[in-house]
């Protein structure tokens, strides 16, 4: 069993980011680059997932418009783009003819990027075509899925900017032998750690024991110089 302290400790988080060369992709949805289709306005693509693998639509309900206009999607359509670690915007083009908003999120039933707008007539400046609304992205690779609501979103394009980004895990001291996420943190204390400072006569999830005089875990380590002692409750 854990002791537990009745100690502010403060923890000090170091995070040094490597940023390298940003990537921007296109994925133009109006000619056949992305997702083919039989030239017939309304009918729906032909394929499914982009060349690259990193985009995939609904055949049976993405139906294409035009060279200009690209896929017109319809009410619950789903596009699914797999990103890299770092950080990722995602700009879908668009037009001031589309009605309804677009969620982004981590799974079909999430909305973790928020709703946007499709038309560009909610957005100053954006004019139809060559408009675009965008949602952004941080943290490692995944799959975000992006939902429509509402009559038609026409979207010629989607780009997808991403600034890669390394980081180092942070080294943690949880005095509460909390064990956080391995791929964010090292933790630099445990049950057995914290135990080992007493001697074997202190029973683990004793009340009232002082804290030791002095310890160290790591580049962290404690030395009490004052009477007035820390203790367990």
């Amino acid at each position: 069993m854990k002791k537990k302290l009745q100690v502010l400790i403060y923890t000090l988080v170091f995070c040094v980011p490597v940023i390298l060369c940003a990537q921007n992709t296109v994925y133009n949805l109006g000619d056949q680059s992305t997702f083919t289709n039989t030239g017939v306005q309304w009918a729906p693509v032909t394929s499914t997932v982009s060349p690259d693998g990193k985009v995939r639509t609904q055949a049976a309900t993405s139906p294409w418009h035009s060279a200009g206009y690209g896929i017109a999607f319809k009410q619950g359509n789903v596009l699914e783009i797999d990103v890299l670690s770092g950080n990722n915007t995602i700009r879908f083009y668009g037009s001031v003819h589309s009605s309804g908003t677009m969620k982004g999120a981590f799974s079909l039933t999430g909305d973790e990027l928020g709703t946007k707008d499709v038309d560009m007539d909610a957005y100053n400046g954006m004019a139809d075509q060559t408009g675009y609304y965008e949602f952004t992205y941080v943290g490692g690779a995944r799959t975000l899925y992006f939902t429509f609501s509402g009559s038609n979103a026409y979207t010629p394009a989607i780009a997808v900017n991403l600034v890669p980004m390394t980081f180092a895990n942070t080294d943690v001291w949880d005095f509460g032998a909390t064990q956080l996420s391995t791929s964010l943190y090292n933790n630099k204390l445990n049950e057995a750690a914290i135990n080992a400072w007493y001697p074997g006569s202190v029973t683990p999830g004793t009340a009232g024991v002082n804290l030791p005089v002095s310890w160290t875990a790591g580049d962290l380590s404690w030395t009490r110089s004052c009477q007035r002692q820390a203790a367990y409750n």
